[in-house]
Protein backbone atom coordinates (compact mmCIF):
# COMPACT_ATOMS: atom_id res chain seq x y z
CA UNK A 1 0.00 0.00 0.00
CA UNK A 2 2.84 2.42 0.88
CA UNK A 3 4.66 1.66 -2.39
CA UNK A 4 1.44 2.18 -4.37
CA UNK A 5 0.99 5.57 -2.67
CA UNK A 6 4.59 6.57 -3.49
CA UNK A 7 4.13 5.57 -7.13
CA UNK A 8 0.84 7.49 -7.36
CA UNK A 9 2.44 10.50 -5.69
CA UNK A 10 5.40 10.35 -8.09
CA UNK A 11 3.06 10.02 -11.11
CA UNK A 12 1.00 12.96 -9.84
CA UNK A 13 4.15 15.06 -9.41
CA UNK A 14 5.38 14.17 -12.92
CA UNK A 15 1.94 14.89 -14.40
CA UNK A 16 1.79 18.25 -12.64
CA UNK A 17 5.28 19.09 -13.89
CA UNK A 18 4.31 18.16 -17.46
CA UNK A 19 1.19 20.30 -17.28
CA UNK A 20 3.20 23.25 -15.97
CA UNK A 21 5.75 22.79 -18.71
CA UNK A 22 3.02 22.66 -21.37
CA UNK A 23 1.51 25.88 -20.08
CA UNK A 24 4.84 27.67 -19.89
CA UNK A 25 5.51 30.69 -22.02
CA UNK A 26 9.01 31.57 -23.23
CA UNK A 27 9.40 33.89 -20.19
CA UNK A 28 8.19 31.30 -17.62
CA UNK A 29 10.98 29.50 -15.81
CA UNK A 30 10.91 25.72 -16.03
CA UNK A 31 9.45 24.03 -12.96
CA UNK A 32 11.77 22.23 -10.61
CA UNK A 33 10.57 18.78 -9.62
CA UNK A 34 12.07 16.28 -7.29
CA UNK A 35 11.01 13.11 -5.58
CA UNK A 36 11.99 12.47 -2.00
CA UNK A 37 11.64 9.00 -0.61
CA UNK A 38 13.21 7.90 2.64
CA UNK A 39 12.72 4.91 4.81
CA UNK A 40 13.67 5.00 8.46
CA UNK A 41 14.34 1.68 10.04
CA UNK A 42 15.14 1.38 13.73
CA UNK A 43 17.93 -0.87 14.90
CA UNK A 44 17.06 -3.79 17.16
CA UNK A 45 18.27 -1.85 20.20
CA UNK A 46 16.28 1.23 19.25
CA UNK A 47 13.20 -0.91 18.61
CA UNK A 48 13.57 -2.54 22.04
CA UNK A 49 13.76 0.94 23.63
CA UNK A 50 10.67 2.03 21.71
CA UNK A 51 8.79 -1.10 22.79
CA UNK A 52 9.79 -0.50 26.42
CA UNK A 53 8.65 3.13 26.27
CA UNK A 54 5.38 2.06 24.69
CA UNK A 55 4.80 -0.47 27.50
CA UNK A 56 5.57 2.22 30.11
CA UNK A 57 3.09 4.60 28.47
CA UNK A 58 0.42 1.87 28.41
CA UNK A 59 1.05 1.21 32.11
CA UNK A 60 0.81 4.93 32.96
CA UNK A 61 -2.42 5.26 30.96
CA UNK A 62 -3.92 2.33 32.88
CA UNK A 63 -2.85 3.94 36.17
CA UNK A 64 -4.41 7.28 35.20
CA UNK A 65 -7.66 5.54 34.17
CA UNK A 66 -7.81 3.77 37.55
CA UNK A 67 -7.26 7.06 39.43
CA UNK A 68 -9.92 8.80 37.31
CA UNK A 69 -12.37 6.05 38.22
CA UNK A 70 -11.59 6.47 41.93
CA UNK A 71 -12.02 10.26 41.68
CA UNK A 72 -15.36 9.82 39.87
CA UNK A 73 -16.58 7.50 42.62
CA UNK A 74 -15.45 9.95 45.32
CA UNK A 75 -17.16 12.86 43.53
CA UNK A 76 -20.40 10.86 43.25
CA UNK A 77 -20.24 9.96 46.96
CA UNK A 78 -19.59 13.60 47.91
CA UNK A 79 -22.55 14.69 45.78
CA UNK A 80 -24.81 12.10 47.43
CA UNK A 81 -23.74 13.38 50.88
CA UNK A 82 -24.20 17.11 50.19
CA UNK A 83 -27.39 19.10 49.77
CA UNK A 84 -26.69 22.42 48.01
CA UNK A 85 -27.73 25.76 49.46
CA UNK A 86 -30.96 27.33 48.28
CA UNK A 87 -34.28 25.65 47.53
CA UNK A 88 -34.91 22.10 46.41
CA UNK A 89 -36.51 18.72 46.86
CA UNK A 90 -34.12 15.77 47.00
CA UNK A 91 -35.11 12.12 46.69
CA UNK A 92 -33.70 9.88 49.41
CA UNK A 93 -31.68 7.00 48.02
CA UNK A 94 -31.19 8.32 44.50
CA UNK A 95 -30.16 11.97 45.07
CA UNK A 96 -29.13 11.96 48.73
CA UNK A 97 -28.31 9.24 51.23
CA UNK A 98 -30.10 8.66 54.54
CA UNK A 99 -28.16 9.89 57.56
CA UNK A 100 -27.57 12.83 59.85
CA UNK A 101 -27.06 16.17 58.10
CA UNK A 102 -25.98 19.54 59.44
CA UNK A 103 -26.22 23.07 58.06
CA UNK A 104 -24.63 26.29 59.24
CA UNK A 105 -28.07 27.78 58.77
CA UNK A 106 -29.36 30.83 57.04
CA UNK A 107 -32.02 33.38 57.86
CA UNK A 108 -35.47 31.94 57.13
CA UNK A 109 -34.23 28.40 56.47
CA UNK A 110 -37.02 25.80 56.26
CA UNK A 111 -36.48 22.06 55.93
CA UNK A 112 -38.69 18.99 55.99
CA UNK A 113 -38.08 15.25 55.92
CA UNK A 114 -40.91 13.77 53.87
CA UNK A 115 -42.72 10.42 53.97
CA UNK A 116 -44.42 11.10 50.64
CA UNK A 117 -44.50 13.59 47.79
CA UNK A 118 -48.21 14.45 47.51
CA UNK A 119 -47.67 17.89 49.05
CA UNK A 120 -49.99 17.27 51.98
CA UNK A 121 -49.14 17.84 55.64
CA UNK A 122 -49.36 14.10 56.28
CA UNK A 123 -46.22 13.68 54.11
CA UNK A 124 -44.12 15.67 56.60
CA UNK A 125 -42.31 13.43 59.08
CA UNK A 126 -40.40 16.32 60.65
CA UNK A 127 -39.81 19.96 59.72
CA UNK A 128 -38.33 23.12 61.15
CA UNK A 129 -37.80 26.81 60.53
CA UNK A 130 -34.42 28.06 61.69
CA UNK A 131 -32.16 31.08 61.38
CA UNK A 132 -29.06 29.30 62.63
CA UNK A 133 -27.29 25.95 62.60
CA UNK A 134 -29.48 22.85 62.44
CA UNK A 135 -29.16 19.07 62.44
CA UNK A 136 -31.66 16.65 60.92
CA UNK A 137 -31.85 12.86 60.66
CA UNK A 138 -32.98 11.68 57.23
CA UNK A 139 -34.27 8.14 57.53
CA UNK A 140 -34.05 5.41 54.90
CA UNK A 141 -37.87 5.28 55.08
CA UNK A 142 -38.08 8.99 54.09
CA UNK A 143 -38.98 9.61 50.46
CA UNK A 144 -37.64 13.13 50.18
CA UNK A 145 -35.97 16.07 51.88
CA UNK A 146 -37.17 19.59 51.11
CA UNK A 147 -35.17 22.76 51.77
CA UNK A 148 -35.93 26.46 51.29
CA UNK A 149 -33.52 29.36 51.84
CA UNK A 150 -31.00 27.10 53.62
CA UNK A 151 -27.21 26.99 53.51
CA UNK A 152 -25.52 23.82 52.30
CA UNK A 153 -26.21 20.62 54.25
CA UNK A 154 -23.45 18.03 54.80
CA UNK A 155 -23.89 14.44 55.91
CA UNK A 156 -22.11 13.74 59.20
CA UNK A 157 -22.10 9.93 59.19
Amino acid sequence: MANQFRVELAITAVTAAALLAACATPNTPAPITSTVTSTIKASAEEQANLDQRSAQIDQREASVAARESQVSQAEHLAKMNTIPSGDGLYLVGSEIQPGTYRTAGAEGCYYAALRGLSGGNSDIRTNQNTDGPAVVEILSSDVGFQVKRCAEWRRLN
